[in-house]
């Protein structure tokens, strides 16, 4: 596998947990795995899945950047 494809990949898996954390936070539910994020408060926790979310946007757009004609193999 190519490192971009595992990065886009991971990217959007990221991406489409947050968003599904979000949904469920707003409906009364609670993901396990994102609890601790809490644990600071709110404010530190949103900044927190912000900070997630835009790291995640940015292994996606990395990842699905296309190769220029001139770039070399590795």
């Amino acid at each position: 596998m190519k490192l971009r494809y595992i990065i886009f990949s991971t990217g959007i898996i990221i991406l489409l947990y947050e968003i599904a954390y979000v949904i469920l936070y707003f409906l009364g539910y609670n993901v396990y795995f994102l609890t601790w994020v809490d644990r600071w408060g709110p404010v530190a926790g949103w900044i927190l899945r912000a900070l997630l979310f835009m790291i995640a946007g940015l292994m996606v757009f990395w990842g699905s950047k296309k190769k220029r004609a001139g770039e070399a193999q590795p």
